[in-house]
């Protein structure tokens, strides 16, 4: 029996945002602390360090509630439900208010780059501190490239290897940590808004400090294009095809409709991967990332070949029809792909069919071979006769004979979804 999945319009549950002290309640301190009976040099430095303190303690008690508060988000224990417009307005998690203040001051704020060790530029990395981690990355190329210019390892070429090596490591370690912010995106319940800004930035300014042009001869990477957004973009379809494969798939042994079951959270659980990108992740990235088409067309690539590699399996009469309704029926239905809630930005116009056409026909060639076998045993040779009625006419095996569709509700629609 085929299950549908019916994407219900309930409201989804959010990570409660944590809330933050406006600038101007900040300063209703001072007032205070600001007593007329307090007078000299000594007094303002004290009141300059208790309004430093305080500040500190508010932002301190700040993360410490919002961890909580993440701490009990129902996104771990729900299902996220596709959610109408309205609704989503009335339940969305609220980006704190001082988000677009940082994002603005990282873009436009320069950070010079220091002197540092291999050693300290990579505890940078590892923090998560990429833009500082980068700027004095920068530094060290610059600084290798000047004295390579000026003949300065002209007695000792070894060294020159070494600082290159040094350089190319740390960019590397930058791309590592690119590839592990963008998977861990979709596996916590929050987005981090501010970390996903930051690397946007840092794209950014890589692409400024190594234009298109060709390094110089024997400098080997030193100066060459890190194509970090092209990393990014990889680091999508990494995480998507880690997420299709982490659905839950029982054996036949334990289960004996787990195609159907299968299928069914690959449904759910990837819905609700697509509902979040659209209403978190797509705000943290300029419009040209097309964040939203990028990682539509990741999944894609990803449940294709998924479903390849489940297609290469023996499949049963119920298996068969279960895979071959999914694809014609369910994939780009309102079911899934095509749910009012994932629109405008999920599209699914240019997508490649799920199935190659060669694939399809083995399918549905098993298919119907499965449906005489099962007939040829059967008593009623009239029922026999209406359900053999199963001609797949259009090219390609992607449609149906329409009079098997009227006569039999356990054969598949008209075509594959194109």
């Amino acid at each position: 029996m085929s299950i549908k999945l019916k994407l219900s319009p309930t409201t989804a549950a959010s990570e409660p945002a944590s809330p933050t002290k406006s600038e101007g309640k900040e300063m209703e301190v001072a007032p205070e602390l600001g007593s007329p009976t307090l007078h000299g040099e000594n007094i303002g430095l004290l009141e300059r360090g208790l309004k430093t303190m305080l500040s500190i303690r508010k932002s301190k008690r700040s993360l410490k509630k919002e961890k909580e508060q993440e701490g009990t988000g129902t996104l771990r224990k729900k299902r996220l439900s596709f959610l109408s417009s309205k609704s989503y307005e009335e339940n969305k998690t609220t980006v704190p208010n001082d988000l677009e203040e940082v994002v603005e001051t990282i873009e436009t704020e320069p950070i010079e780059g220091k002197p540092l060790s291999v050693m300290e530029i990579n505890e940078l990395i590892q923090k998560q501190k990429l833009l500082e981690a980068f700027a004095s990355i920068k530094y060290m190329e610059d600084e290798t490239i000047a004295e390579r210019d000026a003949d300065k390892y002209k007695d000792n070429p070894q060294e020159f290897v070494r600082k290159t090596k040094d350089v190319d490591l740390l960019y590397n370690s930058i791309k590592d940590m690119i590839q592990s912010i963008v998977v861990g995106t979709l596996e916590h319940p929050t987005v981090e808004e501010a970390t996903l800004a930051s690397l946007v930035t840092l794209i950014a300014r890589e692409e400024a400090a190594h234009p298109n042009a060709g390094s110089a001869p024997g400098s080997d990477l030193l100066g060459s294009p890190r194509r970090w957004r092209e990393e990014w973009r990889e680091a999508i379809n990494e995480s998507a095809r880690k997420r299709v494969l982490r659905v839950p798939l029982a054996s036949k042994e334990e289960e004996s409709s787990w195609l159907d079951i299968h299928l069914c959270f690959l449904q759910k659980h990837l819905s609700e991967d697509l509902l979040k990108i659209k209403l978190t992740v797509k705000k943290c990235y300029p419009e040209e990332y097309q964040v939203c088409d990028i990682y539509v067309e990741a999944f894609h690539k990803a449940i294709a070949s998924h479903l390849q590699d489940l297609s290469q399996r023996v499949l049963e009469f119920n298996e068969l029809y279960s895979l071959l309704d999914w694809v014609a029926n369910t994939y780009r239905s309102e079911l899934f792909l095509g749910h009012p809630d994932l629109k405008p930005e999920v599209k699914t116009e240019n997508l490649s069919l799920l199935l190659t056409p060669a694939d399809w026909d083995r399918l549905k060639n098993d298919y119907i071979t499965s449906v005489k076998v099962r007939f040829e045993t059967s008593s009623s040779r009239a029922s026999q006769e209406d359900r053999v009625c199963c001609v797949l006419a259009a090219p390609h095996g992607e449609t149906f004979n329409q009079k098997q569709k009227k006569s039999s509700r356990a054969m598949l629609g008209p075509k594959q979804a194109t």
